[in-house]
């Protein structure tokens, strides 16, 4: 339980914090927040009425990665991240990240405990300046490095510690991890800051180890007003899901390089009956055929996935409601190759057309020397074919 300035500090953060999000309101969403009703003391005994969460992370992270119709380990680490983000967007830093602070209603990952929390920006939007000599806020063993050696804690800082906690979460312990009793003196906080750096460059144990190190990287390569980019983050967490959600172009590219095989070169075999203009109208069309089933196979592949990612998609809307952009992005990318293939296959029927129409008056029109058809079939044919 907590008493005297530190209840009050959480009581008037949070009640700052949900004055922002009523004057946003009108966007209509759920904020990873709790609410907050009122504070004061009574009887000389401060007190804080907020809303009850039933939750621990804990026991929501445990009960979902041991089942296999739970929500996945990349799935949690998305919505820790997000209500991070969210908070951030209020212009807030929380400054104690750890797996105390984080609680679940109706499967929602919110963050608690505003305490240590300060805005990171002035009244002009400004990020606050980087200071020196700053005491750290919270767990050392979950801290930034940059924290640890006195910076003033930032976005990435905030970031990062969700990335270790999350590292807390799966061994449940740290290699650097220690039962803390008070502040550590400098020499403690240097071997410590050892122990992490050495242990993010062994190599990792699992592949959630081996993205959560990712991570970790590119969080440390911020500066410290530098916000991080979310969507990079999730699309770190989600290209290693067994769904493989996010690989959509790449799995397309793939079909097309595999399907179509164009020969560079056309002549007229020695061995058959057919005419010159018979030859280059046969590969037109057999040119067409090839268009239209990568057409065809791109359009189930797509909708094959369609199907594959709606229940998933269904999941993310109704409990995490992460920014979709990255999925949009896929689907966008294949309705256009979809639409380019299709615009390929409409010139080279008009092509076909004029083929014809050239057929029918080529009993009018002087022989052409073999050399120079051919020639021109290769350069027309060439022409028609075109691919990525």
């Amino acid at each position: 339980m907590k008493f005297g300035n530190a209840l009050l500090q959480e009581s008037i953060n949070l009640r700052n914090i949900n004055q922002i999000i009523q004057s946003r309101n009108h966007l209509g969403n759920e904020m990873p927040i709790p609410k907050y009703y009122d504070h004061g003391s009574t009887s000389g005994t401060p007190y804080l009425i907020m809303q009850y969460f039933s939750t621990t992370l804990e026991d929501f992270f445990y009960k979902n990665v041991s089942n296999p119709n739970g929500l996945s380990f990349y799935q949690i680490a998305e919505m820790m991240f997000e209500s991070i983000k969210q908070l951030h967007d209020l212009g807030y830093l929380h400054r104690d990240i750890k797996p105390d602070n984080f609680s679940v209603q109706n499967n929602k990952i919110c963050l608690i405990d505003f305490g240590s929390s300060i805005q990171y920006t002035n009244q002009y939007g400004e990020h606050i300046p980087e200071q020196r000599n700053r005491q750290i806020r919270g767990s050392h063993a979950l801290a930034s490095i940059s924290t640890q050696q006195g910076i003033e804690a930032s976005r990435r800082d905030d970031y990062i510690s969700a990335a270790y906690t999350l590292l807390l979460l799966r061994h449940k312990t740290l290699p650097w991890y220690k039962q803390e009793l008070g502040q550590l003196n400098q020499q403690q906080i240097k071997i410590m800051i050892d122990e992490k750096t050495t242990a993010l460059k062994q190599p990792p144990k699992s592949k959630e180890d081996k993205v959560i190190f990712s991570i970790l990287d590119y969080l440390y390569q911020h500066d410290f007003g530098e916000e991080p980019d979310l969507l990079y983050i999730q699309n770190e967490l989600f290209n290693n899901l067994e769904r493989q959600t996010f690989n959509l172009c790449a799995q397309v590219d793939n079909k097309i390089l595999k399907i179509v095989d164009v020969p560079h070169q056309f002549s007229a075999s020695k061995n058959n009956n057919l005419s010159t203009k018979d030859f280059e109208q046969l590969n037109v069309i057999k040119q067409t055929s090839k268009l239209n089933q990568v057409q065809q196979s791109i359009s189930l592949e797509y909708q094959r996935k369609q199907q594959e990612l709606k229940p998933f998609l269904i999941c993310i809307s109704s409990k995490v409601k992460i920014d979709l952009d990255l999925i949009s992005y896929n689907f966008s990318f294949i309705e256009k190759s979809i639409k380019k293939i299709d615009q390929k296959c409409q010139r080279q029927k008009k092509k076909l057309e004029e083929l014809n129409a050239v057929g029918c008056n080529s009993k009018n029109t002087p022989s052409q020397n073999p050399q120079d058809k051919n020639k021109e079939i290769y350069e027309r044919q060439s022409e028609i074919v075109e691919f990525y």
